[in-house]
C-alpha cells in the first residue's frame, strides 16, 4: 500500500491538484471510486475497495489513475448528475400522479422518457469512463510512471471478471464500456 501512496503523491502534482486523499475501504464492494470533496477532507478522495487493495501494483496504478483522472475532468463535481436525480424524480412523481389519476397514456410516455433518460445517463458515463482512462494514460505517462503498462494491466485483470452478457450488449444497460472496448480505445488490445 506504500507504494500506492507514493505513486498518489506523484499523480496528485502531475495533475496539479493542491490536494488528495488516498482511503482504504476493506467493506466496499467493487474495486474504487472518485468521491467528491467533503468538509473532512481538503481536496478529491480516492477510495480503494479491498479487492483493489489486493490487486498487482501495476493494476493498483492504473485504478489510482483513473480514478484520479476523473477527478482532474471534473466528474465528480458535473452538476448535470444533480440535474439528472432531479429529472428523474420528477418523472417519478409525475408518473405516479398520473397512474392515480388513471392516465394510462400519460404514465407510458413518462415511462418511455424515464427509460431514454436512463439510457443517456449510462451513455454518458461509458464516455467519461473511456475518458478518465485517456486521461489516466496521459497522467501516468507525465509522472515518469509506467502508463501504458498499468493500464494494460488493469484492463487485463477486468477482463477476466467482465461478464459475457456486459461485453455482448449488456453494456449499453450499466455505465461502464465494455473492457475489451475500453482497452481498444487505447491501443492496448493485443
Amino acid at each position: 500500500m506504500c507504494d500506492l501512496l507514493n505513486h498518489a503523491e506523484t499523480l496528485r502534482r502531475a495533475a496539479g491538484m493542491p490536494h488528495l486523499t488516498v482511503t482504504a475501504a476493506p467493506h466496499m464492494s467493487g474495486a474504487a471510486r472518485a468521491e467528491r470533496s467533503h468538509r473532512c477532507s481538503p481536496g478529491p478522495t480516492v477510495v480503494f475497495g479491498g479487492e483493489a487493495v489486493a490487486e498487482p501494483p501495476l493494476v493498483r496504478l492504473a485504478t489510482l489513475g483513473h480514478e484520479l483522472a476523473h477527478h482532474d475532468l471534473g466528474h465528480t463535481t458535473d452538476p448535470v448528475d444533480y440535474w439528472i436525480i432531479y429529472l428523474q424524480r420528477a418523472l417519478g412523481v409525475a408518473a405516479l400522479i398520473a397512474a392515480l389519476a388513471d392516465a394510462w397514456a400519460v404514465l407510458g410516455g413518462l415511462a418511455t422518457a424515464a427509460a431514454m433518460v436512463w439510457l443517456a445517463t449510462n451513455a454518458m458515463y461509458r464516455r467519461r469512463e473511456v475518458a478518465a482512462d485517456a486521461r489516466a494514460l496521459a497522467l501516468l505517462d507525465r509522472a515518469g510512471l509506467p502508463g501504458r503498462e498499468a493500464m494494460a494491466a488493469m484492463h487485463a485483470a477486468d477482463l477476466v471478471v467482465d461478464p459475457w452478457w456486459h461485453a455482448a450488449g449488456g453494456f449499453v444497460f450499466t455505465g461502464h464500456p465494455p473492457v475489451y472496448a475500453r482497452a481498444r480505445r487505447l491501443d492496448l488490445a493485443r
